[in-house]
């Protein structure tokens, strides 16, 4: 099993991380979640894709149209059930605290269903913050005419603006890359906690307003 102890990369000798799950020049497998040294490419195990600028994310780029049909359905969530008397409270809430489990594993209702994640440039998985910051960004993304999102389609690693913003790729789900570390940035937590509260009361105060 590699190990990367040294802060280099048993396999090539580049530098990586301290608690790096996987060498990004040469895509070596690091530390416990190693099963193999593999230096290239993908293996049936560990698939891995190699970026534009020649550095490796853990799992194969998610396509577009799984990507759109993923944030379709948190539209349908959000935008068409929620709006639904009564019952569309109730679904927008479940809805709400689901998200909030799966942002731990770089993933919402969407991902989850369509089977795609979201992994940092260092490797891991994205965590609760860096979901949520992402998220947050994703609004400069929509009010720039929606040119965030659609020019990810005609970029080589599939990024769309709020993915360069926060550091982040979207791949396939496999059963490797599903149970790496989740991680996320400090910038992503102050973003956190600066929009959070406003949301929290946008959340809240249609139920008081209906009690009051």
């Amino acid at each position: 099993m590699a190990s990367a102890s040294s802060g280099f990369c048993p396999q090539c000798g580049a530098p990586v991380a301290f608690g790096a799950n996987f060498c990004r020049d040469c895509g070596a497998v690091l530390g416990e979640n190693s099963s193999d040294t593999r230096t290239s490419g993908t293996t049936d195990n560990h698939p891995h894709t190699r970026l534009s600028d020649g550095t490796m994310v853990p799992g194969e780029l998610a396509s577009m149209g799984r990507r759109t049909v993923a944030l379709l359905a948190m539209i349908v969530i959000y935008g068409v059930l929620n709006e639904l008397p009564v019952i569309g409270w109730i679904i927008g809430t479940i809805a709400y605290f689901v998200n909030l489990y799966l942002f731990q594993r770089g993933q919402d209702i969407g991902a989850r269903i369509f089977n795609v994640r979201i992994v940092m440039d260092n490797g891991d998985l994205a965590g609760f913050y860096t979901t949520f910051a992402r998220g947050i960004a994703a609004i400069i993304s929509i009010l720039a005419l929606g040119a965030g999102f659609w020019t990810a389609y005609f970029n080589d690693d599939r990024r769309t603006w709020h993915d360069k913003m926060l550091g982040t790729y979207v791949v396939d789900e496999n059963s490797w890359n599903g149970n790496l570390e989740a991680s996320s940035g400090s910038g992503a937590k102050i973003v956190f906690w600066i929009f959070a509260p406003l949301i929290l009361l946008g959340f809240v105060y249609p139920v008081f307003q209906a009690l009051g």
